[in-house]
Order: C-alpha cells, then structure tokens, then sequence
C-alpha cells in the first residue's frame, strides 16, 4: 500500500470520528486543530486506523504529534516504509 494510499484512508478515518470532511484535513493537522479531538477521541480514532489498516500502533500511536506522524507510523508498521522503531517510543 502507498504511503499516499494509507493517508487517505486516514484521513478518511478522521473525517468518519470527527464528522468532517476529509478534504479538511492534512498531514499538519493535529488534535489542536479539530474541534473535539481529545483523549477518548483519539482512543476511538487510534482504534478504527489499527482495525481498518490490521496494524497494532502501540503506544507510538498515542505519542503521534500530526496525521502525519500516524501516516508513517501505519507506513512502518505495514512494512512499506522506512523501519525506524527508535521513533517509535521506547518498547515495554
């Protein structure tokens, strides 16, 4: 799957839990910059990216700073991209 792939999807994703359009949304969007976004919100939108993309994003997931950062991270965790786990947070 394309790195381009994986961020519609989640974009998609986004516009699904917030009930916006997917057009609003771009790699530099953080949870600042959407109306709703807090802690159970981003539990819920962790939870459709991982079931949608079949990917365990682990505690990365919650560190994530931007839908960018979640792009890469889905990225790696396919397989697709650059395997860095040292920006993944430490392991437990």
């Amino acid at each position: 799957m394309t790195r381009d792939a994986i961020g519609e999807g989640i974009f998609a994703i986004v516009a699904r839990t917030f009930d916006a359009d997917a057009a609003d949304f771009d790699e530099t969007t953080t949870a600042d910059d959407v109306d709703g976004w807090d802690s159970l919100a981003h539990a819920t939108l962790l939870i459709r990216i991982e079931k949608r993309f079949n990917v365990d994003l682990g505690p990365a997931g919650s560190e994530a700073q931007d839908l960018g950062a979640l792009i890469d991270l889905v990225d790696r965790r396919l397989g697709d991209g650059p395997q860095d786990d040292a920006q993944d947070g430490p392991r437990s």
